[in-house]
């Protein structure tokens, strides 16, 4: 009989094979505390998202109608002040489809993740203990709890208290791009799951504004890891859904789970419509209207 730990890492090979790196989007840590301790960045787009940004004095198409006070880009998608003058800019689109504008990080690519990687398990062949998780948010995560549970459950306190989430912060707060340059579990997670069939965006290309001659780059400009969900080669690819909740078209679906994440189609689900003076309906969550015509 195999011993437990091949067990369980042909269990967790297998689910990685299947949803890819899922677990960086809705089990990791680091995420949600990169969003705490820097709450004004924008949790989506990458950093060359600024070169492929349309001039900012482009005017609208004069077939756009305007809804009430909201503007066309507003009735389309949930997306930040930026983002809307962004693509308000880059809907002069032509009866011509576009090909899609790719990403910085589509396909599969070796970079420092990779070599961090390596080391993590040379040291930990050499010294029989993952030493790299001494020093890894994750490891730190959980030796804080395990630190918490020491400290209050059997009323013995030790130094792991303070200088684990100490040196949490610190690299959550230093180390702004962990997931993107040092991380070992996203880029084993990427070379295991780089063809994982569960959870991978799916565009319909005859919803796509792309298809329609807009030059749309919602979806790589919202994506974490810069991708282009058109793209057949999504290793990096979280799962995280950015990309078909912010679609203007709702284009993009997380297969096998077709159902649309937009706000804008749960809002028309809720029936909170209201009039438009275009003759249509606009359905108003509270938060942004969404063109129902």
């Amino acid at each position: 009989m195999a011993p437990p730990v091949l067990l369980m890492l042909a269990c967790m090979v297998l689910v990685i094979a299947l949803v890819g790196r899922l677990f960086c989007s809705w089990i990791c840590p680091v995420p949600p505390l990169s969003r705490f301790f820097h709450p004004k960045e924008k949790r989506g787009g990458s950093a060359d998202s600024e070169s492929r940004d349309a001039p900012r004095d482009s005017a609208l198409p004069e077939s756009v109608e305007f809804a009430n006070d909201a503007s066309p880009i507003a009735a389309m998608a949930p997306l930040s002040a930026e983002e809307k003058q962004w693509l308000a800019a880059s809907c002069r689109g032509s009866s011509r489809p576009l090909k899609p504008v790719g990403g910085a990080r589509d396909g599969v690519q070796i970079d420092s993740r990779h070599f961090v990687l390596a080391g993590a398990v040379a040291s930990s062949a050499v010294f029989g203990f993952p030493i790299f998780c001494l020093v890894c948010p994750i490891g730190l995560v959980f030796g804080t709890l395990v630190a918490l549970w020491i400290a209050f459950v059997d009323h013995n306190p030790t130094w792991m208290l303070l200088v684990f989430p100490l040196v949490l912060v610190l690299e959550l707060v230093v180390f702004r791009k962990w997931c993107h340059v040092l991380c070992p579990l996203g880029a084993l997670m990427s070379l295991v799951g780089a063809k994982a069939p569960l959870g991978k965006p799916r565009v319909a290309t005859e919803k796509c504004l792309r298809s329609k001659g807009i030059d749309c780059q919602v979806c790589t400009h919202v994506c974490p890891e810069a991708l282009d969900p058109h793209g057949k080669a999504l290793s990096e690819c979280t799962r995280c859904g950015l990309c078909a909740e912010h679609c203007p078209g709702e284009a993009i679906s997380l297969a096998p789970w077709a159902r649309a994440r937009s706000k804008r189609a749960a809002c028309e689900r809720s029936g909170k419509r209201v009039p438009s003076i275009s003759g249509g309906n606009l359905c108003d969550d509270g938060e942004v209207k969404y063109d129902c015509k």
